[in-house]
Order: C-alpha cells, then structure tokens, then sequence
C-alpha cells in the first residue's frame, strides 16, 4: 500500500490539491484500471507457484503468464493513450481534460505494473521474501524521491519521471530477483513482452490515423474512440495471430476457454428447436 499511496503523499505535500487530483485520474486510468485484469494472475499466481516441482516448471510457468497479460494488457493500454483526449472528458467530464496527457505517459507505467504481475509471487514460491522485501523497500525510497524532485516542474514531467522510473524497476527486477533466483534472464522481457508491443505498433500505425480523420471531421468522442479503437485492435489482432503463433495460440486459448461453456447451451437450445413440432 506504501508503494501506491507514496507519489499522492508526496505531491500533496508538493502540488496543489487541484493538480494531486489530476494525477491522481491520470494514474488511475494509466496505471490502476488495468488491474482488474492483471490482479486475476496476482491472486492466482502464488498458489500456482507454489505447487511447481522444479524451478524449471515454475519459470516456463511464469513466461507463458507474462506473454499472456502482455499480450492482453499493451494493446488495451494503447488503446486508452491515443483516445485519451476525448475517452478522458467523455467518461470524467471535461474537468479532468488536463490529466489526458499525463494519462498518456503514465500508460507506461500501467504496462511495466502488468508485466510484473506474479514475479513477485514467483520470488515467494522460490523461498526468497527477504529479497523482495529488501527490493521493494529501495524501489520505495527511489520512488518517493523521484516524485519529490520533479513536483516542483508540474504533473506532467512527474508522470515521465514515474514512467521511465517503472521501467527501471522492471530491468531491475530481472536484474537483482529474478535471474540469480530463479535463472530467468534479462533477455525474457523482450521475449515474453515483444509480441504484444510490436503489435501494439500496428495497432497506433492504423489507430491513430483514423482516430485523428474523425477529429478532423468534428465527430462526437464516441465515434472517435470507437472506430480508430475497433480498427487498431483488429489489426493488432491480425499482426499477432500472423507474426507470432505462439502468443496468438495463449490469447486463442484463454478466449476459448471464457467462451466454450456457453457452447452446449446453444446447442441444446439447437436441438430444442429442430425437435419441436
């Protein structure tokens, strides 16, 4: 909770409530919102860890849940960046439009929080809490002075600050945890991660044009955010399926798995409807 709460402690002390309160949005669309789908794999992540038989189980357990939430989360995240503008004063109200920059920038941080989701139930199922703790107390301090020194220059320079910050802890976290623990190696990021970010680039190369032709035409929000994100999620989703098998197959797998049992019933109800008279 610490780790959450310390950049709004810090800024209020800093900023004007006005200004906390932008960031506070900026970081609850950025980075919190994503959560109620990466905090699925943080609840089950443990459990499933612990049962492993070797450590070798546990990491290809690990990289495969990593490329899945990547996979799930980036194009998401990209999404919400380029329709910021108008999916931030259209769900908030237009008070709130001076935090869609610095939503943009903190979806990074959003993305690197994801990535992460379960890597540190995967250095508790490996026996090592103190190392954790150790980490988490620096990532802490490192944090809350991060957000302390760039106060003074606005939210939105706090917000890449915060960002790049993110990132650091993710290299870090790999670096210092999860390589000398469990053997996993730096390289893994961009392995588990590519997939969904080079997608995701087809996905901004299509998005945003046609996110910025209905602006040009004076389109009301939703017929912004609407077609640019249902085109670009569509190509993201033709790029992965096309360039990357594997990641297609997790995210193929996972849908299937949502939406198969409601298969039997539309054959019953099939079935019910060819034997009535």
């Amino acid at each position: 909770m610490s780790f959450n709460n310390i950049d709004y402690a810090v800024l209020a002390a800093r900023l004007s409530a006005a200004q906390v309160g932008l960031y506070w949005r900026a970081f609850q669309v950025g980075v919190v919102y994503q959560e109620k789908v990466s905090g699925v794999m943080a609840r089950l992540a443990f459990p499933i860890y612990s049962r492993t038989t070797d450590m070798e189980e546990l990491k290809a357990l690990h990289e495969r849940a990593t490329r899945l939430l990547a996979v799930i989360i980036i194009p998401l995240l990209a999404t919400v960046a380029f329709t910021a503008p108008e999916f931030v004063p259209w769900a908030f109200g237009e008070a709130w439009r001076e935090s869609v920059l610095p939503t943009q920038i903190l979806a990074v941080a959003g993305i690197v929080t994801a990535v992460l989701r379960g890597s540190h139930q995967l250095v508790l199922a490996a026996g090592r809490p103190r190392a954790l703790l150790g980490f988490n107390v620096v990532m802490l301090v490192a944090y809350g002075a991060t957000v302390w020194f760039t106060a003074p220059l606005g939210i939105a320079r706090v917000s890449v600050a915060v960002a790049a910050l993110y990132v650091v802890m993710l290299v870090s976290f790999y670096a210092f945890l999860l390589r000398p623990i469990a053997g996993v190696q730096v390289r893994r990021i961009f392995l588990d991660v590519g997939p969904a970010l080079v997608a995701s680039v087809a996905l901004l190369a299509v998005g945003v044009p046609v996110a910025e032709l209905m602006r040009s035409l004076d389109a009301p929000p939703l017929l912004v955010i609407g077609p640019a994100a249902l085109v670009g999620l569509g190509v993201y989703a033709a790029t992965l399926r096309a360039g990357f098998p594997t990641a297609w197959a997790d995210l193929y797998g996972l849908v299937s798995r949502v939406v198969g049992p409601r298969r039997p019933f539309a054959r019953r109800r099939a079935v019910a409807s060819s034997s009535s008279p």
